[in-house]
């Protein structure tokens, strides 16, 4: 008996032990984007360069500066509004303040500061 407890303990001992376990490495995104080539885009006061991916949309039922600029390929899309100051620069700043305020309820996050 005295052997048979023996016989037990070293098989748990041996029959125990695993390899360690080591933490996978990170894993780096293997994202390839298409080399950049812009152009140059003109609309209402202000002209930029964009990139030829990129897709320019006038809202329908928005002012006609306003811009949206598409990216297909990535899913995305820039907001552009455009608004001349003509002596009203306290209601565009008080208009810019409300827009990102009314995503709130979608948004993790917003806080709302306003810089002059």
């Amino acid at each position: 008996m005295k052997y048979f407890w023996l016989i037990v303990g070293l098989c748990g001992i041996l029959g125990g032990c695993k390899p360690e376990v080591k933490p996978k490495p990170k894993g780096f995104l293997a994202l390839s984007f298409p080399p950049p080539h812009y152009r140059t885009l003109a609309h209402c006061q202000y002209a930029f360069k964009v990139n030829t991916i990129t897709r320019a949309v006038q809202p329908f039922d928005e002012r006609p500066c306003f811009l949206n600029i598409e990216y297909p390929q990535l899913k995305g899309t820039i907001y552009l509004t455009y608004e001349p100051v003509e002596g009203n620069l306290k209601e565009l700043l008080e208009d810019a303040q409300k827009l990102p305020l009314k995503h709130t309820i979608k948004a993790d996050e917003i806080i709302g500061d306003q810089y002059e």
